[in-house]
Formats: C-alpha cells, sequence, structure tokens
C-alpha cells in the first residue's frame, strides 16, 4: 500500500481547496491511501480573528516527524513575499532530526500554491520551497505540461510546470480556486501517485529503497550486495511473441 500526504496551510481557505483536490487526483491511483493534514497556525487568536482567517478546518494537524511514514508528501502553502507561508516554514523548520537519519531520502516531494495577484510571486514560492525538500533529500514532481490546462488561454488562471497553483483576487475580485485550477491539482496529485515507486515497481521496491537507504547511512558498505539484490529484483516489461509483455532482467544497474 503507498501512503501519500496532502499536507498544507491555508488562512482563508483557497489552499485547504487545493488540498482536497490534490488528494482526489492522488486517491485515483490503486493501491494508494491518501491522507490529508495541515500545519498548524502561529498567529496570535485576535490577529486570527481580526484578519477573518478560515479556522473552520477539519484536517488534522501533522507532526514534523511523521512525515518520514508517508511514500510521498504534496505541499500546499499561500505565497508570502515569494516565499512559503511562516507556518509552513516553522513546520518544515523542525524536521533536522529527519534529515540527520536521512528518513526522507528518495520520497517524492510536490508542491502547490495560492497568491492573489498573476505575478505575485507562485513560481518563486514553488521553486524556493524545493530547496528545502532537496536538502531532505526529497525527489521533485511538478506538473508537466501533459497537462494541457497549462496551455490555455480560455481564462486567467494559476499553473506552472513546477507545481499547480491559483490566483485568489482581492476585494471585490476575491475568489476561490476556478474548477480549471482545481482540475490541474487533480492532475498534480493523480501524477504524483504515479511516480511512486511503489506502485510503479510493486512492493518489492519496498526491500530496495530500504536497504540503499541503510546504505547511505553505513557509509555505503553493503551497496555491493544490494546492488545484486536490486538485480534480483528489479524488472523491465517488454512485449513478447503476441504481443503480451515478458519480464526480462535489464542490463543497467537499478540503483543507479
Amino acid at each position: 500500500m503507498s501512503k501519500i500526504l496532502v499536507l498544507y496551510y491555508s488562512s482563508y481557505g483557497h489552499v485547504e481547496r487545493m488540498a482536497r483536490a490534490q488528494a482526489e487526483g492522488a486517491s485515483r491511483i490503486p493501491g494508494t491511501h491518501v491522507s490529508v493534514k495541515r500545519v498548524p497556525e502561529l498567529a496570535p487568536p485576535d490577529i486570527v480573528a481580526a484578519a477573518g482567517f478560515h479556522v473552520d478546518q477539519p484536517a488534522p494537524l501533522a507532526e514534523p516527524q511523521e512525515l518520514a511514514d508517508y511514500d510521498a508528501i504534496l505541499f500546499g502553502t499561500p505565497t508570502r513575499f515569494g516565499n512559503m507561508a511562516s507556518q509552513m516554514r516553522n513546520f518544515l523548520d523542525q524536521t533536522g532530526n529527519l534529515w540527520a537519519r536521512n528518513a526522507m531520502v528518495g520520497k517524492i516531494g510536490s508542491v502547490f500554491c495560492s497568491t492573489a495577484s498573476q505575478h505575485g510571486g507562485q513560481e518563486t514560492t514553488l521553486t524556493s520551497f524545493h530547496t528545502t525538500l532537496l536538502h531532505l533529500g526529497m525527489v521533485i514532481v511538478g506538473l508537466p505540461y501533459t497537462c494541457r490546462e497549462l496551455v490555455t488561454m480560455r481564462e486567467i488562471t494559476g499553473g506552472t510546470p513546477y507545481g499547480a497553483t491559483c490566483i485568489t483576487g482581492s476585494g471585490g475580485d476575491a475568489r476561490m480556486p476556478s474548477a480549471l485550477e482545481l482540475d490541474m491539482c487533480r492532475f498534480q496529485g493523480e501524477h504524483v501517485g504515479l511516480r511512486n515507486p511503489i506502485v510503479r515497481l510493486g512492493p518489492d521496491w519496498i526491500d530496495i529503497h530500504e536497504s540503499h537507504t541503510e546504505a547511505d547511512r553505513d557509509g555505503g558498505q553493503n551497496v555491493g550486495q544490494m546492488r545484486e539484490r536490486g538485480a534480483a529484483i528489479h524488472r523491465v516489461i517488454e512485449p513478447g511473441a503476441g504481443g503480451e509483455p515478458e519480464v526480462a532482467v535489464p542490463t543497467v544497474d537499478p540503483l543507479r
């Protein structure tokens, strides 16, 4: 069973709605269990009330150390001057123990965000977020151009190859994510689910991945043994006679 987490922070409900759409997309992949959680609010209660934050959010709060329990994580945040919100930053700054243990190495990381305007920092928010994920050793997955909504001219919309986005507007132009923007979120969630090695290669991948991660911890002393194990397990599908797929052992190194 593949485990995917959609982890978000949302002040006014825009990113929360996007997170639900991401979860819908990821849930389309058979054998995938998807959880939606949020990071804690940091703003004082009087500020939250005065600003009209959307506080009635059913998603449970996440703990930093539980990130290691998932195979892939989709992170959602509103932009703050071209960066992630401080609530998400504070949460990720508590993952130092996971970094020290290489607990996140090889897991998939993907990001989505919202901004108030068309040019309000969507791409810098996403790409600067990627820096943290790379330090943790995660494998970055974006939103490819096979998602045709990325090139639409039908409406003013969010959407980047770095991840799904939405434009919220402000004042009289304020809006929630459009149907098109939510479709991009669903596409991204499904795309991440399909990229998960446990889905693509089957449960045997767990043995290879755990052994490879263990080698990172012990300085690579057992890499030779793991390459031998990986070559015995890893398979590629090639068409056989009559068009039926046949299983063949590849000549490439599966751990490269």
